[in-house]
């Protein structure tokens, strides 16, 4: 099918570059920042602003952080992957196949020790509109938000290998804005969207779209019959900073814990406090929407600490997205590291 408003690779020369030259330094703690501070780069996601907003304003991660002797300092960035390259960041949430990528096409030593959220984007169409499945809408308008974001690459792995449809190919592809994308679908210049909440919130809450089948999360549960949902997010260092600094790691992941039982025993506290931020105009009704979602969904792990099971289930994935050329070979060395909280 045809292709229209398809983005060059996110891997631009110069970028691509930077990255190269970055990946030949060892890593020299000094040499990146000042003492006393930790720097993190998080990924875009509204529930982990949601939950850096809360740990900021309790006071949770100012605790934790002089509890080792340090600073943490949270920025949420489109480019944590540059970041961690030029080593202006000690820590970086990202997906797995982002950090496979660095690891395997760029030689960066990074390590996954933790874990936040699942890859609850999934894939919205016009109420009213027929459909029922991926395939169902072969030969439409597909409008995501890019081939280099987290949803639209993690949804072509889960596409082909749950639905066997190719998210290039057996669509015209439109790109689109996370805002956008909603609507699009409405007034009909798209009919199917890779999307997530928020911004389907209002369109979901007044009935103008729906789901198309379940999150890719979920999807993926059921495929795999364990009941455990696909991450989205996880915590990643480089492997010689986390081999100095493992108690950092796991006085972040001990605040990141306690962010995540607000989340889910304060649930609507929280989203009243932290949802307006991310969602202008959010009324009552967008709320209680938002956390009925959340009650359901489960998109914010329970615990950021790793399990066996996590390590084997994102690896299986992590095999379909090399089939998916999203990542050019696995890891060959340890990418893994549980952190066990004391």
């Amino acid at each position: 099918m045809t292709k229209k408003s398809l983005p060059s690779s996110p891997r631009g020369s110069a970028v691509f570059f930077l990255i190269a030259v970055f990946s030949l330094v060892a890593y020299f703690p000094a040499a990146s920042r000042a003492a006393g501070r930790v720097q993190i780069a998080l990924g875009p996601s509204v529930t982990t602003d949601m939950i850096a907003l809360r740990l900021r304003d309790a006071g949770i991660l100012k605790k934790w952080g002089a509890a080792v002797g340090v600073d943490f300092e949270m920025k949420t960035t489109l480019n944590a992957n540059l970041r961690i390259a030029q080593n202006q960041a000690q820590i970086v949430l990202m997906s797995t196949i982002d950090i496979a990528r660095l690891v395997v096409d760029d030689g960066l030593e990074l390590v996954i020790w933790g874990k936040d959220s699942t890859s609850h984007e999934g894939l919205y169409a016009k109420a009213g509109r027929p459909g029922e499945s991926p395939g169902d809408f072969k030969g439409e308008r597909l409008v995501h938000p890019g081939w280099n974001t987290r949803a639209t690459r993690i949804g072509k792995v889960i596409l082909a290998a749950l639905s066997g449809v190719d998210a290039e190919t057996d669509f015209e592809v439109v790109t689109a804005p996370w805002r956008i994308g909603p609507e699009k679908l409405i007034e009909d210049e798209a009919d199917v969207a890779i999307n997530a909440m928020p911004f389907v919130l209002k369109s979901l809450l007044n009935k103008k779209l729906r789901g198309v089948g379940k999150s890719f999360a979920r999807e993926w549960a059921d495929r795999r019959g364990n009941g455990r949902r696909l991450g989205g997010l996880f915590w990643s260092a480089w492997q010689g900073w986390l081999d100095q600094e493992t108690p950092k790691a796991r006085a972040l992941l001990a605040a990141w814990a306690e962010g995540m039982s607000y989340a889910h025993q304060q649930t609507q506290e929280w989203a009243q406090r932290y949802l307006p931020g991310s969602l202008r105009g959010a009324t009552p009704e967008d709320i209680g929407y938002f956390v009925r979602w959340f009650q359901e969904e489960q998109p914010v792990y329970k615990t950021p600490y790793l399990s066996a099971r996590d390590v084997e289930d994102e690896t299986a994935f992590l095999k379909l997205a090399v089939k998916q050329k999203l990542v050019r070979a696995l890891p060959k060395n340890f990418l893994w590291r549980v952190i066990r909280p004391r």
